[in-house]
């Protein structure tokens, strides 16, 4: 994934006097250099087509792949090489290397989060906690990663949380607006400190009144949930990745982690 305007003002940033006035005063014009872009940890890539961006917006063009985005690396392992002008290189290094290096992070933190959930019902998916202007950069890196993308926009899909319940009056007045709306689907949770509480609910279209509305208690009882196709659960996660597995496997029909 490219996105070449981000690129150029990245490289502005670092021009805004005009020049790099380093480069100028201590590497003749003439000079030319190899440099090899190396993993220093283990992970998965993302950002290698940034980082190509950003070499060739600065002339360069001489350049060798070795790794792709998806891929698990080890540390020391090379990711690409690039070959011509010793300013040139340098001018781009630290831009390239920054999509680089926050791409891959996301894509191994990622990562972890999936292993770490291996084999239960559970999904990983992201949150739109990103960094503003890199959203599809960000939320590419989480695919790359093996996890899942969650909502893009506010467009996508109703997602009901504490601040609309407290607007709407109260949860079932929430559900029955946004059911009303006939959005494609709806998607609510209740967000809460309790360690042990999950506050998302189920509802039943049977029931008029909308009684059955469920605060699931997790590690308190084994509440019954109410079946229904366009209602996805899910848990906003605040806890350590080391606890990943225990939280998916103590949540009752909870189809995905949202971290």
């Amino acid at each position: 994934m490219i996105d070449r305007d981000l690129v150029t003002k990245a490289l502005a940033e670092d021009l805004q006097g005009g020049s790099d006035i380093t480069s100028l005063a201590t590497i003749s014009e003439s000079a030319t250099s190899t440099a090899d872009f190396v993993a220093r940890k283990p992970g998965v890539v993302a950002g290698i087509d940034m980082a190509i961006e950003v070499l060739h917006q600065v002339k360069l063009s001489e350049i060798s792949v070795v790794a792709k985005d998806g891929d698990f690396i080890q540390a020391g392992s090379t990711l690409l090489t690039v070959s011509g002008s010793t300013r040139a290189i340098l001018q781009a290094e630290r831009t390239a290397l920054n999509f680089l290096g926050h791409l891959s992070g996301i894509a191994t933190l990622a990562h972890q989060w999936v292993e770490a959930v291996a084999g239960t019902h559970c999904i990983i998916r992201d949150t739109r906690k990103t960094t503003p202007g890199y959203r599809e950069l960000e939320k590419y890196a989480v695919r790359m990663g093996g996890a899942s993308n969650h909502r893009m926009s506010l467009s996508d899909a109703a997602l009901i949380k504490d601040n609309h319940i407290a607007a709407a009056g109260s949860i079932t007045k929430a559900i029955l607006a946004a059911k009303k709306a006939e959005f494609d689907a709806v998607k609510f949770q209740k967000r809460t400190n309790k360690p042990k509480s999950v506050g998302n609910y189920g509802i039943n279209d049977d029931d008029d009144d909308y009684s059955d509305l469920i605060d699931l208690q997790v590690g308190y009882r084994r509440p019954k949930i109410v079946d229904h196709d366009d209602v996805e659960l899910s848990e906003y996660v605040k806890h350590r990745l080391s606890q990943a597995r225990k939280r998916a496997m103590a949540l009752y029909r909870i189809k995905q982690l949202l971290v």
